[in-house]
């Protein structure tokens, strides 16, 4: 029973944030006052508080500082985007050494993708530096054809358009390793595809 009263109280502190948190988001360990980053239309779901309950009564046994619910974490994020909006967006962790990303799409109960696949694009170091040298490019050129949208956020960049235009960026730095994500089942049928680097790595996301 006292047990149970524990658990009641750890959930309650997860639907009133505390007024810290911790989150992982490229590649970094990020301290957030939570009470800078609140959205009126995001909210933190029974479902979520609950899923969210064991580690947060071992992180209050442990005096961590807890983790940021996913309302908090969507608008920190999208604050830092020039949308600055979480609307449309939904959070993939895809890679545990890097976090969170923020990619299109639609999102469940915790915030997370429900039908955004990425896929993260194995390759050398100089190989990966490619990939982010050509997104960064982009940012100074006008929107190339098939291009949809663009935004830097904490690090990250990230180019979305057209599976064409995904190839085409691909081809423009003959990536093998880029060519080979995209071509990947999970991506082939992406009518819309996102391409991220973000601290040394690289994500093709498709919607």
């Amino acid at each position: 029973m006292r047990w149970l009263a524990i658990l009641l109280a750890v959930l309650i502190g997860s639907a009133v944030q505390a007024e810290t948190c911790t989150v992982r988001v490229h590649g970094m360990d990020i301290s957030i006052d939570s009470d800078q980053f609140v959205d009126d239309d995001l909210e933190v779901s029974s479902g979520e508080a609950w899923y969210r309950a064991p580690s947060n009564l071992f992180r209050s046994l442990t005096d961590r500082e807890p983790t940021c619910t996913s309302d908090v974490t969507l608008t920190f994020m999208a604050s830092l985007t020039e949308t600055y909006t979480p609307n449309g967006y939904c959070l993939d962790l895809e890679d545990s050494d890097v976090g969170y990303l923020l990619v299109p799409g639609e999102r469940n109960f915790r915030g997370m993708c429900v039908k955004t696949v990425c896929e993260r694009i194995e390759g050398t170091a100089d190989e990966l530096n490619d990939i982010s040298g050509r997104l960064t490019h982009l940012f100074g050129e006008p929107p190339s054809i098939g291009e949809i949208a663009r935004a830097e956020t904490l690090g990250a960049t990230m180019v979305m358009g057209s599976e064409a235009f995904a190839q085409s960026q691909a081809n423009a730095i003959a990536s093998k390793v880029m060519l080979a994500a995209l071509n990947a089942p999970e991506l082939a049928t992406a009518g819309t595809v996102a391409l991220i680097a973000v601290n040394g790595a690289a994500f093709a996301c498709g919607l």
